[in-house]
């Protein structure tokens, strides 16, 4: 006997449930872009924003990537993965680099050229 596929409406699969706020609040984020994009990074930061993290820093990135990147600056990967969940990237685009040079940054992100399947820049 062959099985079908089951098929799901679109309108029933559910969303992606964010973080509770209070895991939001007070993550110290910078955002860059790596694409030639205009106002990306200040775009994105400022839907983060609104969902309750604390960006302190947007510009552009040395070099171009393919897919957006979520850098924690902490061991602890789990504000990381949060943010990654919230914007909706997978948790392989996501790694661990202590940077010397920031000071008061707990996670990067840096967008890359997948950017326009990213949860907050398409809202």
């Amino acid at each position: 006997q062959k099985l079908e596929p089951e098929t799901v409406p679109v309108e029933e699969i559910a969303l992606i449930e964010l973080a509770p706020k209070s895991a939001r609040q007070g993550l110290r984020l910078q955002v860059l872009n790596s694409v030639k994009v205009p106002q990306l990074a200040s775009k994105t930061a400022e839907k983060l924003i609104r969902l309750a993290y604390d960006v302190r820093e947007t510009g552009n990135h040395k070099r171009r990537l393919d897919k957006t990147k979520v850098i924690s600056r902490m061991k602890d990967l789990s504000l990381a993965y949060r943010l990654a969940a919230d914007m909706g990237i997978s948790n392989e685009q996501i790694s661990y680099k202590v940077a010397e040079n920031l000071v008061d940054i707990d996670i990067t992100v840096i967008l890359g050229a997948d950017y326009g399947k990213i949860n907050v820049v398409r809202e």
